[in-house]
C-alpha cells in the first residue's frame, strides 16, 4: 500500500461567460415559474391598495403595496439561495454544468453561506438596477465575485476534461523468437 494520497481531479473555476449566461438561463428559468405566481399576487396587492387608498387608509394602501414589493423580493432571493444550498447549484448552473462550493472545503453552501452569496449579487440588482448588475459583474477578485468572497464560496466547472488520447492499437502479433516457440522439453 502506498503512502501517497490519492490524485484528486484539479479544480477549474468557471469562467466569467460561464457564469454570465447561467445567471442569464436562472433569470429567465425564475421568471418562467415564478413570474404568474408573483404577478397574480403583485396585481392583487395593487388591487387592494388601490382600494385601501380610495376608502381614506392611504398609509395601509402604501403598506399593502410595499409589502406586496417586499414578499416578491424575498421569494426571488430564497428561490436563489435554496437551490444552491439544497443542490449546490441553480437550474442555469445544472444547464451550464457549473457548481456552487464552499472555498473552505469544496462541499456545498449551507443555507447561511447561499444566502449571504445571494444577498451579495441580488441586493445591488434589485436595488440599484441595471447598474447594480454591472457592478456586481465588474467587481470580480481573483477570479471570484465579491458575493463570492462575502460567503467565502467559489463558482467552479464541473464539466468533464477530456482524457488523453489512449495509445493505438496493436494491429500486429507481438513477434516471438523461434526458440521460444519451442517447447521446454526440447530445448533441454
Amino acid at each position: 500500500m502506498s503512502d501517497s494520497p490519492s490524485p484528486t481531479p484539479a479544480i477549474r473555476e468557471a469562467t466569467r461567460g460561464r457564469r454570465l449566461v447561467a445567471w442569464g438561463l436562472d433569470l429567465l428559468i425564475a421568471a418562467a415559474v415564478l413570474g404568474i405566481p408573483l404577478l397574480l399576487f403583485g396585481l392583487n396587492a395593487v388591487v387592494r391598495a388601490r382600494v385601501l387608498v380610495s376608502t381614506g387608509s392611504p398609509v395601509r394602501g402604501a403598506v399593502v403595496a410595499y409589502g406586496a414589493l417586499i414578499t416578491g423580493a424575498l421569494v426571488g432571493l430564497l428561490w436563489f439561495a435554496m437551490w444552491e444550498a439544497i443542490a449546490g447549484r441553480t437550474p442555469g448552473k445544472w444547464l451550464m454544468r457549473l457548481r456552487v462550493i464552499r472555498a473552505i472545503d469544496g462541499r456545498k453552501p449551507r443555507l447561511r453561506d447561499a444566502l449571504v452569496r445571494t444577498l451579495g449579487w441580488y441586493l445591488p440588482a434589485v436595488v440599484l438596477a441595471p447598474f447594480g448588475t454591472l457592478v456586481t459583474l465588474g467587481l470580480v477578485f481573483n477570479g471570484r465575485g465579491w458575493h463570492n468572497r462575502l460567503a467565502d464560496t467559489r463558482v467552479i466547472d464541473v464539466r468533464r476534461r477530456e482524457l488523453p488520447a489512449a495509445a493505438p492499437a496493436a494491429t500486429e502479433a507481438p513477434t516471438t523468437t523461434p526458440a521460444a516457440r519451442e517447447p521446454a522439453a526440447a530445448r533441454g
